[in-house]
């Protein structure tokens, strides 16, 4: 659902609501996880998470890519956690997530949440050195079997 330019939060997630649960890649961009489609987007994800708690039938959702500039600090404080468990790709490409944002992936991995993560896209995204020591810090804690981990 990227380029959704026109279609208002709500919509988005009326299509994604209707989607079979052979859902497997999702793209999405900054309409969708943003101001007005934040709470809807937290929403979904929470929906997702009960099902898989409840071990139903849902949304086998392996890639997840957030389009540029479509993530900041403060949102992924609130999405990483209801998003990594169920992840084997992660891009954030071209989101400046800054330490903050950095500091709530790093917490995603301290609290075995992305276990199942196996590529994790941080190009463009602003990492410095202070980020990088937070979130290598997490990993090592977690002994996380990262198979690839992409930094530019």
């Amino acid at each position: 659902l990227s380029g959704s330019e026109g279609l208002s939060p709500k919509k988005i997630f009326q299509i994604l609501d209707a989607l079979s649960s052979s859902l497997e890649e999702l793209k999405l961009d900054s309409v969708a996880v943003t101001g007005h489609g934040l709470p809807l987007f937290l929403a979904f994800l929470s929906r997702l998470q009960d099902a898989r708690q409840r071990a139903e039938r849902t949304f086998c959702l392996r890639k997840m890519i957030f389009a540029e500039q479509s993530v900041g600090p403060q949102e992924a404080m609130s999405i990483f956690p209801l998003l990594l468990p169920s992840l084997q790709i992660l891009s954030l490409r071209g989101n400046l997530l800054g330490l903050e944002g950095m500091g709530g992936l790093a917490e995603g991995f301290r609290n075995g949440k992305a276990s199942s993560l196996e590529c994790l896209d941080l190009s463009k995204t602003g990492l410095d050195g202070e980020g990088m020591k937070v979130l290598c810090g997490a990993i090592g804690e977690t002994r996380h079997a990262e198979r690839s981990l992409r930094v530019r």
